[in-house]
């Protein structure tokens, strides 16, 4: 009997340690844990109560058998109010989402060298930290990761970094300054918005195409600085960057979506690459220190709201490419004093040039089909039109339907191609204007047979005639005005040699 008891207290001793499941759960010294998927390490598990300051062991046990601490879990301490510091082991390499979101008391955490991601809201709302060393080996930092950490003035961001997500700093109105690293190829939307504290940025050119809202409401940044490599920016960039003053775009940028300056009240002047193909509506609405502007070449559409509300705005040269003035563009530019539109633009769009008070010049093309209702209404200080379109019996472009009906039609001068001054005189809305002139010279006017026809040619921009100096010949645009030599823009010009006219394209 005595020999089968020695057996069986021997075999005890070699039954096998039973090891958890991955998922399973065990506590160790007070805190949760879990175990990982590779059954051999372990992350730590929720801990939504532990007090005060915590010090996470680089390995646990649970029945005998030790387990790695590789991860602070999803949830290990959301919403602990208790915690005020915590000390993790270098065998941490990630940070879990809302790891430690609304620890409101948590002043003190130094993350590991070897982590490499951090997850959505792991720090989010914690209003004790007042700096940030993102380690070396981090490439993502997640959503929303340190929003609204109100108290952070200072962060170091690695430069591996790649990815940084959604609103990841958004509303850190302490922050002072941000340097985005080179290697940075992602930028979520709003990553820094409402950052009230910021005052320059440099966006690297890696990124590519830069989120939407990603500065909005950093009401004290001045300067901007985006690199070459960026073709598009999003929706609201530096939206309500009330102190903004000096933004440079690169060479790269072919978009520009919408509202992405508005409501920057400080900005005064802009430089707008040529390589911008597209301006999309309300981009730089109530800048209203906005004073010059030159749009790219390369834009066809002026779009809806586009300058709104740019109260500084006095001169604009819009682009020989436009064939259409889009709704609001100029709506509110109270100090715009002349517009020409470009010839081969189709159509202005209602409300274009409303409340434009101090527009006294405007100059339609021929090529203008339709103007929408009140384009120039409130618009009551013209004092000059040039109309070059040449049929105005057209219902659509009747002035009625678009200037303000308190226009001086007795004083204001109207000025239309010579050969239809009698059609003007006789259509409905354009006999109003008492005062009725024509140009001196028109696109239209070109005489079949004349004798230096084939003299003229264009080098350089530069109209030439042979045989004859500069002197003995006027060059004028399709508005009747006379121009300098060379001209100063492509188009369509005539040359004027005492009565005779002919028309010449310049590329």
């Amino acid at each position: 009997m005595k020999k089968h008891l020695l057996y069986f207290a021997a075999a005890l001793l070699f039954v096998p340690q039973i090891a958890l499941a991955a998922g399973e759960t065990f506590e160790y010294n007070g805190l949760n844990y879990f175990v990982n998927e590779d059954n051999t390490t372990a992350s730590v598990g929720v801990n939504s109560s532990s007090p005060g300051d915590i010090v996470v062991p680089g390995t646990v046990e649970y029945n005998s058998k030790p387990y790695t601490v590789t991860a602070i879990g999803d949830n290990a301490f959301y919403s602990n109010f208790k915690l005020t510091s915590i000390e993790l082991p270098s065998s941490i390499t990630s940070i879990g989402d809302n790891a430690f979101k609304y620890c409101f008391c948590l002043a003190t955490i130094n993350l590991p060298d070897n982590v490499t991601s951090i997850g959505n809201y792991a720090f989010a709302r914690c209003d004790g930290l007042t700096s940030l060393k993102i380690p070396n080996k981090v490439t993502t930092i997640g959503d929303y990761a340190f929003w609204n950490c109100a108290n952070v003035t200072t962060l170091e961001l690695p430069n591996g970094l790649i990815s940084i997500g959604n609103g990841a700093f958004s509303s850190c109105v302490n922050l002072a300054s941000i340097e985005i690293p080179g290697s940075v190829e992602s930028i979520g939307i709003a990553a820094f918005g409402n950052c009230t504290s910021i005052t320059s940025v440099e966006v690297p050119g890696g990124v590519t195409d830069i989120a939407g809202q990603l500065f909005e409401g950093c009401t004290a940044l001045e300067t901007a600085k985006i690199l070459n490599g960026i073709t598009s920016i999003k929706i609201n960039t530096f939206a309500g960057c009330t102190s903004l003053k000096s933004v440079e775009l690169p060479n790269s940028l072919t978009e520009m979506q919408e509202s992405i300056f508005e409501g920057c009240t400080s900005l005064e002047s802009i430089e707008l690459p040529n390589s911008i193909t597209e301006i999309m509506f309300s981009t730089f609405k109530n800048c209203t220190s906005l004073k010059s502007v030159t749009l790219p070449n390369r834009i066809t559409t002026i779009s809806p709201s586009l300058f709104e509300g740019c109260t500084s705005l006095k001169n604009i040269e819009l682009p020989n490419n436009i064939t259409l003035i889009n709704y609001e563009a100029f709506k509110g530019c109270t100090s715009l004093e002349s517009v020409v539109i470009p010839e081969g633009t189709k159509r202005v769009n209602y409300n274009a040039f409303q409340n434009c008070t101090n527009l006294t010049n405007v100059e339609i093309p021929s090529s203008v089909s339709l103007i929408e209702g009140g384009a120039f209404f409130g618009c009551t200080n013209i004092k000059e039109i040039v109309c070059l379109i040449p049929r105005p019996t057209m219902s659509d472009i009747n002035p009625t339907r678009y200037l303000d009906e308190n226009l001086d039609y007795d004083n204001c001068k109207l000025l239309v191609p010579c050969d239809k001054i009698t059609a003007y005189q006789n259509a409905d809305g354009w006999n109003k204007f008492k005062k009725l002139g024509c140009m001196i010279v028109s696109a239209d006017e070109e005489s079949a047979e004349a004798e230096f026809k084939d003299k003229v040619y264009v080098q350089d921009k530069n109209i030439m005639v042979d045989g004859l100096s500069s002197e003995e010949y006027s060059i004028y645009n399709t508005a009747g005005k006379q121009v300098s030599n060379p001209v100063p823009a492509s188009g369509v010009y005539v040359v004027k040699v005492g009565d005779e006219a002919v028309k010449v394209m310049v590329k």
